[in-house]
C-alpha cells in the first residue's frame, strides 16, 4: 500500500494521481486519465467545509485507477494499494 505524504496545498486529485504514479512506480504521464474514473473536481470538492461552514469530518470515496484501489479519507489521506499478483500457475489454470 501506498501512503501519500505531498503536502496539503496539492489538490485531493492531484495527489490522487501521484500516488498511485508511486505505487505503480511509473510516471504521472503513464496512467489512465483520472477523469475516466471520477469527476476530478467533484473528488476535490468532496470533503471542503460546506457553504454553511460545516466541516465534512466523516467519511471516505473508494475507486479504481488504472488497476490500483483509491481510497480517500475526509481527513485527506490518500491510500492506494495494489491488485495481488497472481502467479503462473494461476494464469494456466
Amino acid at each position: 500500500m501506498t501512503i501519500d505524504e505531498r503536502p496539503a496545498q496539492a489538490s485531493l486529485s492531484e495527489r490522487v494521481v501521484t500516488t498511485v504514479a508511486d505505487a505503480k512506480g511509473v510516471d504521472v504521464a503513464e496512467l489512465e486519465p483520472l477523469y475516466h474514473h471520477v469527476d476530478p473536481d467533484a473528488l476535490d470538492q468532496l470533503f471542503q467545509t460546506t457553504v454553511g461552514g460545516v466541516e465534512r469530518t466523516n467519511g471516505s470515496v473508494t475507486f479504481t485507477l488504472d488497476g490500483v484501489r483509491v481510497t480517500v479519507t475526509s481527513d485527506g489521506e490518500c491510500f492506494a494499494t495494489l491488485p495481488p499478483e497472481s502467479s503462473e500457475d494461476d494464469a494456466s489454470e
